[in-house]
């Protein structure tokens, strides 16, 4: 059995503590041995983020389960990086998405390119 958590903005310091407790009520009364958080909507994370996403993984290991992150935004992975924290809450690879690339210099973020001039030759 599982536990779908899902991770979405704004991650509010005070609601933390709320949330890890409602966590472990549900582990209690369940037989799930892993907890998936899914953070496909965090678009702008902060360290509330990640101090939600570590508090998690401490509620579940204290219950002797896990916490694994599914669809992370590459903002995500990057703080958690910054932070030396990339371990502290593994992948779930199963709901993962193949990762946004990084959009180029004059390049419009929605994938939209203009297209050039057939009297020009490509650089």
């Amino acid at each position: 059995m599982t536990v779908l958590v899902l991770v979405a903005p704004p991650v509010l310091p005070d609601q933390i503590s709320p949330l890890c407790g409602l966590l472990a009520a549900v582990l209690r009364e369940t037989e799930a041995g892993l907890v998936i958080c899914d953070a496909a909507r965090l678009e702008d994370p902060d360290v509330a983020t990640v101090d939600l996403l570590a508090r998690l993984q401490l509620a579940a290991q204290r219950l002797g389960r896990e916490v694994r992150i599914a669809r992370p935004p590459d903002a995500l992975l990057d703080l958690l990086a910054l932070l030396g924290l990339s371990d502290m809450v593994p992948l779930y690879a199963d709901l993962t998405v193949e990762r946004r690339r990084q959009t180029e210099q004059g390049e419009e973020r929605r994938r939209v390119e203009e297209e050039g001039d057939p009297r020009y030759p490509a650089v």
